[in-house]
């Protein structure tokens, strides 16, 4: 039963996967809204859609989760600060960025090139075991949560902000600020759910020296929660 579920849920990884890919070619080419920020949210959604193909994989059982050829494409560091430009940017569409931005995108900068190394490294020497990349995924996820939930809370006090400060804005931006704290609202709530299975997952492993994700429903309804 349970194998019958991982391969179900691997088809509908990949189905979301190819619905993400397809919203990212549309933003990437919308001539609709403000382009910079129909980009950042573009390149969250291939960020998103590389890590829903990973998870596909390991659930339909074609990779171990701790497979280090496909490395490269979980980069979750990146969700935060492209859901937060891609907010800014949309409410205000004239703010230029600064060099100052760019701390934002240290941590998935360095997060994209260490995954790479590792892949480069594994498809080198596939037979040699990296040590430390069992420890690697469960403290990135530690990090992602510690990073992810500020901006996904600066991300709708820009909103909020932005909807007290012009009360005699157009009917469609109260429309498009309102959609927008909506849906901040939904990926708070299921990045908390997420948050969750993370968490107890790594006291587990650092301080009983086991993996829950090993327990195959444990570890499916974490990857559900992510996806979602």
């Amino acid at each position: 039963m349970i194998q019958e579920l991982y391969h179900i849920s691997g088809i509908l990884l990949y189905f979301s996967c190819l619905c993400i890919s397809s919203c990212a070619f549309l933003y990437f080419f919308r001539k609709r809204g403000n382009y910079r920020s129909n980009f950042f949210l573009a390149i969250f959604f291939i960020a998103f859609g590389m890590a829903l193909v990973r998870n596909g994989l390991i659930l339909s059982g074609q990779i171990e989760p701790d497979n280090q050829l496909t490395s490269a494409l979980w980069n979750i560091m990146w969700f935060g600060p492209l859901f937060f430009y891609y907010i800014k940017l949309i409410i205000y569409p004239h703010y230029l960025l600064r060099g100052s931005d760019l701390k934002h995108f240290v941590l998935p900068i360095a997060q994209t090139l260490t995954h790479i190394v590792i892949s480069i490294q594994a498809l080198m020497n596939p037979e040699q075991e990296n040590t430390y990349f069992k420890y690697l995924y469960s403290i990135e996820g530690i990090i992602f949560l510690l990073t992810f939930f500020p901006y996904i809370i600066l991300s709708f006090r820009y909103i909020k902000y932005a909807t007290v400060s012009e009360p005699s804005q157009p009917l469609w931006r109260k429309k498009k600020l309102l959609w927008l704290k909506r849906i901040t609202k939904v990926l708070f709530v299921l990045a908390f759910i997420n948050s969750t299975y993370v968490i107890t997952n790594f006291l587990s492993k650092f301080i009983f020296v086991d993996e829950l994700s090993s327990l195959p429903s444990y570890f499916l309804f974490s990857e559900f929660s992510f996806s979602l």
